[in-house]
């Protein structure tokens, strides 16, 4: 990167590494924005800690990267509006004597429409998500033949280093032992 500043900053000028650096976080954004991965990085998990900084942060954008795919994946398979029913509006005819019996006619099937709609739905769909497994035998206070399930919950945010010295003063700086026990706990 130094190498890099002082070639352009010797053959181009003061701004031409300012715009190198743009182009290159709007390569990494135009990435993110399109959830591909960056190249060479498709199986990061976590940021390797022993790599640079520079590396680190491009590591745990492709952390981002992931995520963000896993939670539009997640969000287009629960979305699954092709088995909902729509039903247009009946719509009534000023000045016919026949308006009363349509307007009849239209009720009635709006009635009808809206309880196949009601029975129509599967107990798939009614099946609760978001929970892992059921926390022992605990049931719900109100309902005792509720089982208690634990909840699925995010996972733990990947760290680079500078994040976690930052983490590491953060602690040293606190001087009760609950409130530090707490924010460990918190993370």
């Amino acid at each position: 990167m130094a190498f890099t500043n002082a070639a352009l900053d010797f053959v181009f000028g003061p701004c031409a590494f300012a715009q190198v650096w743009y182009e290159f976080v709007n390569r990494l954004r135009t990435y993110y924005d399109g959830t591909k991965d960056l190249p060479g990085m498709s199986e990061v998990t976590q940021p390797n800690l022993s790599h640079c900084l520079l590396h680190q942060k491009m590591e745990m954008l492709q952390c981002c990267i992931t995520a963000k795919r896993r939670r539009h994946e997640l969000y287009d398979n629960t979305k699954d509006f092709g088995t909902d029913e729509f039903f247009d509006a009946q719509s009534e005819q000023s000045g016919d004597d026949s308006s009363e019996g349509e307007s009849k006619k239209g009720v009635s099937t709006f009635s009808s429409s809206q309880s196949s709609f009601k029975s129509g739905k599967s107990q798939a769909n009614l099946e609760p998500s978001g929970r892992l497994h059921p926390f022992g035998e605990m049931r719900l206070l109100k309902h005792k033949d509720t089982l208690l399930y634990v909840p699925i919950t995010q996972d733990r945010s990947p760290m680079t280093e500078d994040m976690v010295d930052e983490y590491a003063r953060y602690l040293s700086s606190l001087d009760d032992g609950d409130a530090r026990v707490q924010a460990q706990l918190d993370v």
